[in-house]
């Protein structure tokens, strides 16, 4: 009785022992099989863990993607794939060492900042968008494209303007064989411009100030700057001048609004620089009361100066002159002693006031 006992319990122990040793292995058993280790992905675009179970056959217990061979965390089968190393495991979490695949994308991702910032009054545009940013990561002789929504739905048309605000977009790059990239994040940023200055146009100055910059009326009360001239597309061309630059006669100058962001449409401002008269410079003529002369002689002539002094003027004073601006006088007549003043006077030219002179006789 005893040894039949013994051979029974025996039995129950190398029955219990299999089954323990088998558990394991039935559970691993249950594991993904992976078929390609290695995949190389043409179209990427909006690839998800669902996609990649392509690569995997499950073997009952569904597949479920890790980041590592044991434990982990486990991928949403909608989250997007991104080029690194997989591990197919299954619903259970415990399917011993799981398998890895390698994911490679044909068209790598670009690895930079896809955002651009741009102002109201630039009327900026889809095209825009891709010339300034996106180009430069684009593959040879391939192209972009880009999508308002996560799911690339809505393609966007290069000439659709840009939203004023904060849009984002989602950015597929495309090489020159047909593949495409995974989905990249962009967006755009649309800062209102500053109202374009309001300067009187044309300015007239005059040449005795040595008129500069500095005198000209920008019709605004902003930080702005000045060019000397601007591009084909009307942007003002670096570098700004200094306030202190001397203005040239006839010279067309632009005028802008500085920002934070943005800046004013440039704004031209034609500079008109007018010479102000010249009278000449005043004489003093000095004569004893008993040697006055007779004869008649011209006022003029007693200006001096450089230029002459101009041929416009008038003379008043003490007796009449004759012959317009020359002012031929006889001051035989001032037999009392005393100061006897003539003016010499010139109207404005422009901007520039009325000028004088004098001839002073004592």
């Amino acid at each position: 009785m005893e040894k039949s006992l013994s051979l029974e319990n025996n039995i129950k122990n190398r029955v219990l022992l299999l089954l323990f040793l088998w558990v394991p292995i039935f559970l691993y058993a249950q594991c993904p099989t992976v078929t390609d280790p290695n995949p190389v992905i043409c179209d990427a675009s909006n690839y998800t863990f669902a996609d990649l179970n392509a690569f995997a056959v499950d073997q009952g217990n569904g597949i479920v993607w890790y980041d590592s061979a044991t434990g982990g965390s486990p991928f949403s089968a909608t989250q997007l794939v991104e080029q690194a190393t997989y591990y197919a495991g299954d619903s259970t979490g415990s399917c011993g060492n799981r398998s890895q695949v390698n994911v490679d994308f044909s068209v790598d991702p670009s690895g930079q900042n896809l955002d651009g910032i741009y102002c109201a009054n630039e009327t900026p545009t889809i095209q825009l968008y891709i010339d300034e940013v996106l180009q430069p990561n684009i593959p040879a002789g391939g192209s972009v494209e880009v999508y308002t929504d996560i799911d690339l739905t809505t393609l966007a048309n290069p000439a659709d303007p840009i939203p004023g605000g904060a849009t984002n977009y989602f950015i597929v790059f495309v090489d020159s064989g047909g593949c495409k990239s995974q989905v990249e994040p962009g967006s755009t940023a649309v800062f209102d411009a500053p109202p374009d200055p309001t300067p009187p146009n044309p300015q007239q100055l005059c040449s005795d100030a040595n008129p500069t910059l500095n005198e000209l009326d920008p019709g605004t009360t902003s930080s702005f700057s000045w060019y000397q001239n601007v591009d084909g597309l009307g942007e003002p061309i670096p570098p700004a001048l200094a306030l202190s630059t001397p203005l040239v006669d006839g010279t067309t100058y632009y005028l802008q609004i500085n920002d934070i962001f943005c800046v004013s449409n440039a704004v031209p401002v034609t500079v008109l620089i007018d010479d102000p008269p010249e009278p000449g410079l005043s004489a003093t003529l000095e004569y004893c009361e008993d040697n006055i002369p007779t004869s008649d002689f011209n006022l003029y002539d007693e200006l001096t100066g450089s230029p002459a002094p101009d041929t416009t003027g008038t003379w008043t004073g003490p007796l009449s002159t004759s012959n317009g601006y020359l002012g031929t006088v006889n001051i035989s007549s001032l037999t009392t002693p005393g100061t006897y003043v003539f003016t010499y006077s010139l109207d404005a030219v422009g901007v520039c006031p009325d000028a004088s002179s004098s001839v002073t006789i004592i």
